[in-house]
């Protein structure tokens, strides 16, 4: 990303900069787990500097992890729900779910701030 393609983006909420991503990008050809919930190793470009989010991370927390993505519903981890982007692109995406998280996310799971404490600003 870089600062022309932000001022183009800024503005977008959570879901449309999901579309948005989706759209420069492509849409995954896998699902992140399996059924049997193993992760799909054909899901991963991280080779292209591109990272895997969750589309769902703004009901629920660690869908990446499955201790936690078992709890909730396997369509949040097939192909459609899943968006690549790069580090900034990711660190955008996790403010927006910080600042405006589902209003039907799980309860007691502080949604968006994970993900940056935890995988991108370590």
């Amino acid at each position: 990303m870089n600062i022309q393609e932000y001022e183009k983006v800024k503005d977008m909420d959570y879901l449309e900069y999901c579309d948005y991503l989706q759209s420069k990008y492509g849409i995954s050809t896998t699902s992140y787990f399996t059924k049997n919930w193993s992760k799909c190793s054909k899901v991963t470009r991280t080779a292209e500097g591109l990272i895997v989010h969750h589309k769902f991370e703004d009901h629920a927390i660690m869908l990446c992890n499955v201790k936690y993505a078992k709890y909730n519903p396997y369509e949040w981890q097939l192909p459609e729900n899943l968006v690549y982007c790069d580090y900034l692109e990711h660190l955008l995406l996790h403010i927006m779910i910080c600042e405006n998280p589902a209003a039907d996310k799980n309860k007691n799971e502080f949604v968006g701030i994970g993900g940056v404490i935890n995988y991108l600003v370590p």
